[in-house]
């Protein structure tokens, strides 16, 4: 006998082992991505690296509250919150229609969460334009753009299963 519409989705889809895998290799990513170093900078005499967390405290110890809030609620607060939420999606019984639009919904605001690796990458491109500052991509910006399209392929696939009859 089938599973209700309204069961959780690893209770109708038992045989599908690819979303946990996918929730556990994202998770892993994202957190190494935050932690390693993305970026390295060099200027005439020293050079520095930075991970997001980094960044996000050094922009907060530098008055800069404002630019430090949005990178740390695009590149923490929201890929752990879409993370949760597909967890619990994939775990919990919810009534159907609402599970798709919120898979929905979750999906169509995960573009935001490559925000910071677009802003690393325009930093990395800028840099090439000025004389003595050189920025380089570090292991930790190809972690955390690694983590954040798992995230988005586990949202995909999920809102398909979700659309299942």
């Amino acid at each position: 006998m089938a599973a209700p519409r309204n069961a959780s989705l690893r209770r109708r889809f038992r045989k599908r082992l690819d979303i946990p895998v996918l929730l556990l290799a994202s998770a892993g990513l994202i957190i190494a991505g935050l932690l390693t170093p993305a970026v390295q900078t060099e200027a005439l005499f020293w050079r520095d690296e930075y991970s997001i967390l980094l960044n996000v405290r050094q922009l907060s110890e530098d008055g800069k509250h404002t630019a430090a809030v949005i990178i740390a609620l695009f590149s923490v607060v929201y890929p752990a919150a879409k993370l949760g939420l597909l967890t619990f999606f994939w775990l919990f019984p919810f009534p159907a229609k609402w599970r798709w639009r919120s898979i929905q919904l979750i999906r169509l605001l995960g573009r935001w969460g490559m925000v910071d690796v677009f802003a690393v990458v325009a930093i990395v491109l800028a840099s090439m334009t000025i004389g003595p500052l050189k920025a380089t991509p570090q292991l930790g910006l190809f972690l955390y753009a690694a983590g954040m399209l798992c995230l988005m392929f586990t949202g995909l696939l999920m809102d398909r299963m979700a659309r299942c009859r």
